[in-house]
């Protein structure tokens, strides 16, 4: 019996579980379970943006997250024992800015608990924990760019002031919440929808209660009135709502400890997750399974208890058991200080093969724009190029003016190609560099080796044992592929040490051309991860020119960009053409900086080696607005007829050789944001799965986007995903906002969709991008995709739809609709006669679990409809149920079923609690005659009618 209960288990976790390569919470994420106790848990103490507060306010909040992981420990204990296995916390290390350790290595003497050791493995970037004093009480918690059963969070957000004694009671309890859901992948037992559940007694009736985590739960429905007191609820019984701001309130004794721990806690006691009815003694801890929270709706029904039971760490432990006697000591606690200079050396192939396709001015004019513009200021910065030998160009410079960046820049541009190949030989150079000895290293320097090569390793054994090596350091590796022939192994140097992988492409239709360039622009940009959000680069935009380009160009620079505006043009195909341009910029209040190849203004630096020209707006001259660029040489008569005939024949030619502009800026530095609105707003992204087998006509490959003012998430923009290849763009789609009530949390700035599994069959790697073009301008890599192997039986006619993720409803009584809508779905069969689908199936279920995966198929269908909306009022009426869950999928015109969407909840309008059930639930019934407005005015957590009827709606979104 419990084999059958575990294999079925299993296979509604597969279900509810979206494809994943482990339980790791971030693929950077050092954390380990050993012997039942969490290792080199990390915790980055974040300084604010006005540097405002003191070291010994700094060492008040560290002694905070010291007592609150103590505390979170046995909590911890608590809740794993009841599940089958205690776990706790081991270590915690709390990392600190360069600046700030200086401060306390100042203040506090040496050997003291204050007194910070110099990081190793410790990055921010690898950080579990993330506090801030930025960051809004209400913003904190796990930090997802999906949400899914089970799945692990990317880290969790603290709010410094969270931390301060006042807001510190319930600290412990609060930083075992955020883990649970971080690690295990655990949500949120709140109710979504409405407060009462509706539960049937018999064919014909049902009764109504509390929608709480147990139903044996002794519940009140009650309105906080301040200062820990609450009041009843009030239900109206003209507009058969209740009261605003309503909650259900756990009644039972203090002492009972009962309720769930995902359940808002209403004592301090309570430390335990609600499980299924076979495993537990108390009533009042068995799982309500048809409440409507995020866990029932993303999980299926399942409790928590069986979910964390299903975790590999209450299987086993990650890394195996240490060697000798287990460790029941408390917490360790460690402080530990970034080096104040970061120190990167780039290593760059010369060998021969980088000759071709314009490959070696790519990379040229790619480097060199990050080390003008992108590398930070006060980093350490060196130079290896190698073919079968490695060169060092320069040894560490410090980037302090801009002298040091041409001095750095000018050794790139003298690079040329020839020679064979030897990636391993030239990564050792550079760990030698940073100070570790690749035959014995060790982990006591640190620093980031950016690796650019499109060869294969000549060099036999030198590169496996140069990643070995690279395994027992503390360093970083951030590996470009640069086109298919690049060797595999660079992504393991990656992998190995917590670093990103990128891909850029090094041939085919457009390689020689701008857009080509941009992955690797793209992609250096991405390597600033761990740097600080005030020193990092904000890529404004990229768009593809020619050479003499005549159209006037504009950008929208918004407030975020403080410092270091510049507009960059290369065309590494045709390097001369850069000598010809005659360019001109001009700010949104009309003044104008002008610039030849020759240089005769300031402002402007032209390097004939990549073709690139740099324009530089001084820090006075920034303002917020549109700002344009002109190539003046285009208007004259000789270029213009030069330019019809290079049209002419371009025709013709095999690449279409063009350029790329980038447009770059910085935030203002830090100490100078004194408001929310100071802080930059930046683009981030990912791709779930960044790697599978073999694509098939139902892979899902999800491209997730998340854009946000300083902690505050921007909503409403518009965004899409390119995604390339060597031989160029493969496909290009819209991101939606996932909006109100989709995500984990209502709007908070995530953005999703979905790569045609037709686009990407190939083996091969793939760069993709992502774009926003409003409300501001901003563009970023979503790092790569590696697609294993080909698919040779691929049918693109029988590719599935891709998944609607904005489904929505409205209602208005008095037309009798309830209209559900969706953004419109292409077609990928490319049978159809539009470019849409032409149908979609909305289907209902009596919980949201009957919807998930493989059930959509069986579930019942309450209409299909060729548009991308439809007026279900007459249908959702006919059913008779009281609680009512919907989602729809799009088919396409070969009849393949795409996966189903988010889910939404509908109450039945016409069910209506009585009086005595209301009392029973501790709630008054009064009657107000309001004025009779018969549409609604829908939030995320309800769809208020001020009719005769309540309707809760909420849209959430399920694993795919």
């Amino acid at each position: 019996m419990l084999l059958k209960q575990s294999i079925a288990l299993t296979a509604l976790i597969s279900i509810c579980i979206a494809t994943q390569p482990d339980f790791v919470a971030s693929k950077r994420s050092e954390l380990r379970l050993t012997d039942g106790r969490y290792r080199k848990l990390l915790v980055f103490l974040e300084e604010d943006s006005a540097i405002s507060l003191s070291v010994e306010q700094y060492a008040l909040l560290l002694q905070n997250i010291r007592a609150g992981f103590e505390q979170a420990s046995d909590v911890l204990t608590s809740l794993t024992a009841q599940v089958g296995r205690p776990l706790s916390f081991g270590d915690v290390s709390v990392l600190v800015s360069g600046r700030l350790g200086r401060q306390f290595a100042q203040v506090y003497p040496r050997g003291s608990r204050l007194h910070p050791l110099p990081a190793d493995w410790h990055r921010r970037d690898r950080a579990d924990f993330f506090a801030s004093p930025d960051l809004a009480m209400g913003n904190e918690g796990p930090e997802s760019v999906v949400a899914g059963c089970a799945r692990p969070a990317l880290r969790v957000l603290l709010a410094t002031e969270s931390l301060e004694p006042q807001n510190s009671d319930n600290l412990g309890r609060r930083l075992a919440l955020y883990f649970s859901q971080y690690r295990w992948g655990l949500l949120s037992e709140a109710p979504l929808g409405s407060l009462l559940q509706t539960v049937a007694t018999s064919a014909s009736t049902r009764q109504y209660r509390a929608a709480s985590c147990s139903p044996a739960l002794q519940t009140e429905l009650r309105v906080p009135a301040g200062n820990g007191a609450s009041r009843r609820c009030a239900f109206n019984a003209d507009t058969k709502q209740l009261s605003d701001n309503c909650s259900i309130e756990v009644t039972e004794l203090p002492d009972s400890n009962a309720a769930s721990f995902l359940f808002a806690p209403y004592s301090s006691g309570v430390a335990a997750f609600c499980d299924s009815v076979s495993r537990v003694s108390n009533p009042k801890l068995v799982h309500n399974r048809g409440a409507d929270n995020l866990l029932n709706r993303h999980c299926g029904g399942l409790s928590a208890a069986e979910i964390v039971r299903m975790h590999e760490d209450f299987q086993r432990d990650v890394d195996g058991p240490r060697s000798g006697p287990a460790d029941d000591s408390g917490v360790r606690f460690q402080l530990v200080a970034e080096s104040e200079k970061r120190r990167v050396v780039v290593v760059m192939d010369t060998s021969g093969s980088m000759g071709s396709d314009s490959r070696i001015s790519n990379m040229i004019g790619a480097v060199n724009q990050f080390l003008t513009e992108v590398l930070e200021n006060g980093a350490e910065c060196a130079l290896i190029s190698f073919n079968r030998k490695a060169t060092v160009l320069v040894n560490f410079l410090t980037i302090d003016s801009p002298a040091a960046r041409q001095r750095l820049a000018q050794a790139v541009s003298g690079l040329k190609a020839k020679g064979g190949t030897c990636i391993g030989g030239a990564v050792r150079r550079a760990m030698q560099l940073l100070g570790v000895n690749p035959h014995r290293p060790n982990r006591r320097s640190t620093g980031q080796i950016i690796l650019l090569s499109d060869g294969e390793e000549g060099c036999d054994g030198v590169l496996d044992a140069t990643i070995n090596a690279l395994a027992a350091s503390s360093l970083e590796v951030v590996s470009v592929r640069y086109g298919d022939q690049a060797d595999t192994r660079m992504s393991r140097l990656a992998d190995v040490t917590g670093g990103r992988q990128f891909f850029g492409e090094a041939a085919g239709a457009d390689a020689a051309g701008g857009l080509a360039a941009a992955g690797l622009r793209l992609s250096l940009g991405g390597t600033t991860s761990a740097v600080a959000a005030a020193d990092r680069v904000i890529t404004l935009a990229t768009q593809e020119v020619r050479p003499n380009f005549q159209r006037r160009l504009e950008f929208n620079v918004d407030s975020s960009i403080r410092r270091d505006l510049a507009f960059v043009l290369s065309f590494p195909a045709e390097p001369a053409s850069a000598a010809s341009l005659r360019l001109m910029v001009r700010s949104p209040n009309g003044k104008s900086f002008n610039c030849s190849g020759a240089g005769d203004n300031s402002a402007c630096t032209v390097d004939t080696a990549s073709g690139t020209v740099s324009v530089r707006i001084p820090d006075k001259d920034i303002v917020i607005g549109r700002w344009s660029l002109e190539n003046l040489a285009a208007t004259s008569s000789a270029v213009w007829q030069r330019r019809r005939v290079y049209r002419r024949f371009r025709r013709q030619a095999e690449t279409v050789r063009s350029g790329l502009v980038v447009v770059t800026g910085r935030p203002a530095p830090a100490g100078s944001a004194t408001e929310t609105a100071d802080l930059p707003t930046t683009l981030i992204g990912d791709v779930i799965p960044d790697w599978v087998q073999a694509v098939t006509e139902s892979t899902l490959i999800g491209v997730y986007a998340r854009l946000m003012r300083g902690y505050s998430p921007v909503v409403g923009a518009r965004l899409f995903a390119a995604v390339r290849s060597n031989e160029g763009r493969v496909a290009r789609f819209n991101l939606t906002d996932n909006g109100a009530g989709a995500d984990l949390k209502a709007n908070d700035g995530t953005y999703s969709g979905y790569i045609p599994a037709d686009a990407v069959s190939i083996s091969r790697d793939y760069s993709v991008s992502i774009i926003c073009t409003s409300p501001l301008s901003r563009v970023a890599s979503a790092g790569k995709l590696t697609v294993a192997n080909s698919n040779p039986s691929f049918e693109k006619s029988l590719t599935a739809p891709v998944r609607i993720t904005d489904l929505r409803l409205s209602v208005s009584v008095s037309t009798r609709t309830v209209l559900l809508s969706w953004t419109a779905v292409k077609d990928p069969s490319g049978l159809s006669d539009g470019p849409n689908v032409p149908a979609y199936s909305v289907r209902f279920a009596a919980s949201p679990g009957q919807l998930l995966g493989n059930n959509f198929s069986i579930a019942q269908e309450l209409l299909r409809t060729p548009k991308a909306s439809a007026n279900i009022f007459s249908q959702v009426s006919s059913l008779g149920l009281s609680q009512t869950f919907l989602a729809v999928t799009a088919i396409s015109a070969a009849n393949v079923t795409g996966p189903a969407s988010n889910v939404i909840e509908l109450d039945n309008p016409t069910a209506v609690p009585t009086t005595t059930e209301l009392q029973h639930l501790g709630i008054d019934v009064v009657d107000v005659n309001l004025d009779d407005d018969r549409n609604s005015s829908c939030s995320r957590n309800k769809c208020s009618l001020a009719a005769s009827v309540m309707l809760l709606i909420v849209a959430m979104f399920v694993p795919w």
